[in-house]
C-alpha cells in the first residue's frame, strides 16, 4: 500500500473509531443502533448527516435532567436482585456502590438483603480493581482492534465489489469480443469462398482467353487460305480468258472450229473438275 493510501486509511480508521465511541454513547437513543453498528457505511452516513445532532442533543438533555433527578429521587429498580445475579456481579468485580445504583438500593437495604440471603461476607477480592482495569484496557484494545479490522474489512469488501464490477465488465467485453471474433471468422470464411470462386473465374477466364487466341489464329489461317484460293481463282480466270481469245481466233475455219470444239470440251471438263474441286 502506498504511503498516501496508508495515511488515508489511518484517517478513516480514526474517524470510524470516533463514530463508534459516539454511537456507544447514543445506544439508548438511536432506534436502529444495531443496524448502524453492523453497517459501517450507514453509520458514517448517519454521523455525517445532521440527524445525529438531534440524538446527541437528547442525550445532553437527559444527562442534565438525570443529575438533578438524582438529588430529588432514587433510581428506579431495573430488575430484582437475586443471589445468583449478585454472585455473577461479584465474580465480575462489580462493587456494592454500582449494585446499589443499578438495583435502586441504599447501603442499609443492600446490607439487609445480604443478611437475608447469606452473602454478607462476599466482597470483591483484593487487587480486583487493578485487574478490572487491565481487563477493561484489554477490552478497549480488543474493541479498537475490532474497529480497525472492521474498517479494513469494509475497505476490502468495497474493493471486492469494485473487482466484481470489473470482472462483470470484463465478462461483457469478453462476450462482445467473442461475438466479434465469430463474426470475423464468418466474414473470413465468406472471403475465402469468394477467393475460391474468383480463382475458378480466373481459370475460366484464362481458358476463355486461350480459346479466343486459338480462334483468332484459326481465323488468320482461314484468311490466308482464302487469299490463296482467291489468287488461284484469279489465275484461273486469266487462263480462261486466254483460252477464250484463242477460241475466238480459231472460229473462222471448221477444222479449227472442230479442233477448238474438242479443246473447248476438254477445257470445260477441266474447268468443271476444278470447279467441283473448289466447291
Amino acid at each position: 500500500m502506498k504511503p498516501a493510501e496508508r495515511k488515508k486509511l489511518n484517517e478513516y480508521r480514526a474517524k470510524v473509531k470516533g463514530y463508534r465511541i459516539r454511537l456507544m454513547a447514543l445506544a439508548n437513543k438511536v432506534p436502529n443502533v444495531n443496524e448502524l453498528w453492523q453497517n459501517e457505511d450507514k453509520m458514517v452516513q448517519f454521523f455525517e448527516s445532521k440527524e445525529v445532532e438531534k440524538y446527541e442533543a437528547m442525550l445532553s438533555s437527559n444527562e442534565s435532567r438525570g443529575k438533578s433527578a438524582e438529588v430529588k429521587k432514587k433510581p428506579l429498580i431495573k430488575t430484582e436482585l437475586t443471589v445468583e445475579k449478585f454472585k455473577e456481579l461479584k465474580a465480575a468485580y462489580v462493587n456494592d456502590k454500582t449494585i446499589m445504583k443499578d438495583f435502586g438500593m441504599n447501603a442499609s437495604q443492600l446490607n439487609a438483603w445480604k443478611k437475608a440471603n447469606g452473602v454478607i461476607g462476599m466482597s470483591i477480592p483484593k487487587g480486583a480493581g487493578a485487574l478490572v482495569k487491565k481487563v477493561q484496557e484489554k477490552e478497549a484494545t480488543v474493541v479498537t482492534t475490532a474497529i480497525d479490522y472492521q474498517a479494513e474489512l469494509n475497505i476490502a469488501l468495497r474493493q471486492i465489489k469494485a473487482l466484481e464490477s470489473d470482472i462483470e465488465s470484463y465478462k461483457l467485453q469478453s462476450t462482445s469480443l467473442r461475438e466479434k471474433e465469430d463474426m470475423l471468422q464468418k466474414k473470413g470464411s465468406a472471403l475465402q469462398s469468394q477467393i475460391e470462386r474468383n480463382s475458378q473465374l480466373m481459370l475460366q477466364s484464362a481458358d476463355a482467353q486461350k480459346g479466343e487466341r486459338e480462334a483468332r489464329q484459326e481465323l488468320i489461317d482461314y484468311q490466308d487460305e482464302y487469299r490463296k484460293l482467291e489468287v488461284d481463282y484469279r489465275n484461273q480466270s486469266t487462263e480462261m480468258a486466254r483460252y477464250k481469245t484463242m477460241l475466238d481466233r480459231l472460229k473462222h475455219t471448221e477444222q479449227i472450229n472442230v479442233w477448238l470444239m474438242k479443246q473447248h470440251i476438254g477445257f470445260v471438263e477441266q474447268a468443271d473438275d476444278r470447279a467441283e474441286a473448289f466447291s
